[in-house]
This record gives C-alpha cells, structure tokens and sequence, in this order.
C-alpha cells in the first residue's frame, strides 16, 4: 500500500525522532492517530527499520511529554480550560453534558480517569487538561499516566510488529478462511437452490391441477 510504504520510509530516515515527534503532537491534541501511527511503527520494527524495545521507550516517553503538557497547561490556564470546554467542546463532539459527566467522574475517580482515558479517542487529550484545571497533584497525575502509557506504548506496537512478522501467515490463514467459507456457502446455497426449484414445481404441479 502507498501509504503504508510512505511511512516506513518516514521511519527509515527520521527513526524515533519521527515516532517521538508524532506521539507528543497526537498527545497534546494535534489530529495525529496516535493508534495507528503505533501499529505502522510497530510493522516498521518488524522490517527492521527500527528496533522494537526502542520504539517502545520512544512511544512512552512521547505520550507522557504531551500529556505532562497537557497537565501543565490546565493548571496554567485553569479557568480558560474551563470556560474553553464548555463553549468549544462541542465542535470535538463534547456537549456541556458530557463535559459536566467528565468533571463528575474525574473528581470521584481521578486517578482511574487517567489512567483509562489513555485507551479512549479524544479523552486521552482532553484528561490532561482537566486533571491539571481540577487542581490533581502531579505526582499521582504522572503514576497513572505513566502506567497507562506503558500499556499503550508497549502493546500497540507490539500488535503492529506481530502483524508484520506473521504476515505470511496471516495472509495464508485469511486465504484458508475464505476459501472455507466459500465450500460452505456452496454447500449450502446449492442444495437450497435444489430444494427451492422443486418446491416450486411441486406448488406449480398442484396449481395445474
């Protein structure tokens, strides 16, 4: 695939600079998708272009960099954060409602709301700012960031690695799964199609009569 070619020679000559760069951006809010650039970094290591536990200590310390941004400008800007929430939000799909929610669940579990927002599109960026705006202390901020990050940095690329050094059978499993749905959908669709004719004959023949 182009794309797919583009970036791995992306990779090839920026390496972890690239990957660094591309997760501290996503991070902080950029519209990078943070998910996938993982999952091509992590084929990109699998082709040898960069190293596998060097992408992941890359891809850590570029999701803690944004979103430690993310925490230092919400305690900065605390009532523009606020304010921005609640009039801009709904231009990324957050009403007033949900913003409220978000508040809600974040002061009675803050420290779980970090930590899980890490796998959700759009809180990850979001769970930052309001964590530093809410007056969370940094260092139970950076423990729960950090934990999430590790997951995220370390499981998404491992995905796109394993998806890369199996991809021969991948592809051949993919192939043996379409070709057994296609004996059974024949198997089935022309004995129906048997059973259908003479049904319709047998209807036919009694209308005849």
């Amino acid at each position: 695939m182009p794309i797919i070619n583009f970036l791995l020679q992306y990779a090839e000559h920026l390496g972890y600079l690239a990957v660094y760069g591309l997760i501290t951006g996503s991070s902080f809010g950029l519209p990078i998708p943070e998910d996938a650039t993982l999952l091509v970094a992590g084929y990109a290591a699998s082709q040898h272009y960069i190293k596998l536990p060097l992408l992941m200590i890359v891809a850590v310390l570029g999701i803690l960099t944004g979103d430690n941004l993310g925490f230092y400008i919400g305690r900065k800007y605390k009532n523009d954060i606020h304010g921005m929430l609640f009039k801009h939000g709904h231009k990324i799909f957050l009403t007033a409602e949900k913003v409220n929610k978000i508040y809600m669940t974040f002061r009675k579990h803050p420290d779980w709301t970090i930590f899980l927002s890490r796998f959700v599109v759009g809180l990850r960026f979001i769970a930052p700012l309001i964590a530093g705006s809410s007056g969370m202390r940094w260092r139970e901020f950076f423990l729960f960031n950090l934990i999430g990050a590790l997951f995220v940095g370390t499981l998404i690329p491992l995905a796109g690695w394993y998806f890369g050094a199996n991809l021969a059978m991948i592809s051949k499993f993919v192939k043996d799964f379409y070709l057994i749905i296609t004996i059974i959908a024949v198997a089935i669709i022309i004995p129906a199609i048997f059973m259908y004719q003479k049904k319709r004959r047998a209807t036919a023949a009694k209308k005849g009569l």
